[in-house]
């Protein structure tokens, strides 16, 4: 299970009106109908590759936001997967940037 391990209040702000989400299950926050594809996008994902996919998030008390989810991930020290989520919420005026981001706008060449 993909748990929240830090302190993210823009995250929190979005999805929990400003409550503490640390130690909470991710997929919890996902859209019921959006769970099995987000799971399967995490599974297929190569460590190092950087992809995106879009879903919707829970807000309480009934409604949902779209958001595009960047995700990564690495191997820890135990051969274990981590991984590191983005989320970019979707903008309701389309008129302004394309989503999602082009690559060249946020990646930073070493």
């Amino acid at each position: 299970a993909l748990v929240i391990s830090t302190d993210s209040r823009s995250f929190e702000a979005i999805a929990m009106h400003g409550a503490n989400c640390q130690g909470r299950i991710f997929t919890d926050f996902v859209f019921g109908e959006d769970q099995p594809y987000l799971a399967e996008f995490l599974q297929c994902n190569v460590v190092g590759a950087v992809n995106s996919c879009s879903v919707k998030l829970v807000v309480p008390p009934s409604s949902t936001v779209g958001v595009t989810l960047w995700h990564t991930c690495s191997l820890n020290l135990d051969g274990h997967k981590q991984h590191l989520l983005g989320l970019q919420e979707h903008q309701h005026d389309t008129s302004c940037a394309n989503l999602p981001l082009r690559e060249e706008l946020w990646q930073q060449q070493a």
